[in-house]
């Protein structure tokens, strides 16, 4: 079950990398998150793609260490 969601989050977040890919090509606008990342890469000297996988890293790194039902043993 485990190998199975770590697929799924792989290819959720190909998928939204594809997509995030065309939209800023075609100039027809992003959402918020898209537009922060926008924002991001013209500050921050280092590739959009790459900018993009270390946000998103540190945002799950972040909900990982947050979500209690994960860290606390139960009964």
């Amino acid at each position: 079950m485990k190998q199975r969601r770590v697929i799924m989050s792989a290819a959720g977040v190909f998928i939204c990398g594809i997509s995030v890919g065309m939209f800023k090509h075609a100039s027809l606008g992003v959402d918020p998150f898209q537009s922060l990342m926008s924002g991001l890469a013209g500050v921050i000297p280092i590739g959009f793609g790459t900018l993009y996988v270390l946000v998103n890293l540190f945002l799950l790194l972040f909900s990982l260490l947050l979500d209690k039902r994960k860290s606390v043993s139960r009964p």
